[in-house]
């Protein structure tokens, strides 16, 4: 087996929270240590592949919160664009 080592991501994930009930079976990819310890639970989330949506996965609760939070720069900067662009004489050809 080969050696671990650690990487940072260079792009943003795509989750959504799973639903209590959902049928991931055949959907999404549950790990054997995540449904041992009781997932898909409310709380964990499901992750996809930006280019391949089919693609998905459950993320643990504790995972996610340890992990991630929600990335809003898009938002940002789309009203900036807005506030500051939007309305000038600049003409784009």
């Amino acid at each position: 087996m080969s050696e671990f080592k650690k990487y940072r991501r260079v792009d943003v994930a795509e989750l959504r929270p799973y639903v209590a009930g959902e049928v991931l079976e055949g959907k999404v990819s549950v790990s054997k240590a995540d449904r041992d310890n009781g997932s898909p639970l409310v709380g964990d989330m499901i992750a996809r592949n930006p280019k391949n949506h089919d693609d998905q996965w459950l993320v643990a609760a504790k995972y996610f919160r340890d992990n991630f939070e929600q990335n809003d720069q898009w938002l940002v900067a789309a009203k900036y664009f807005r506030d500051n662009f939007e309305q000038s004489s600049v003409e784009f050809k």
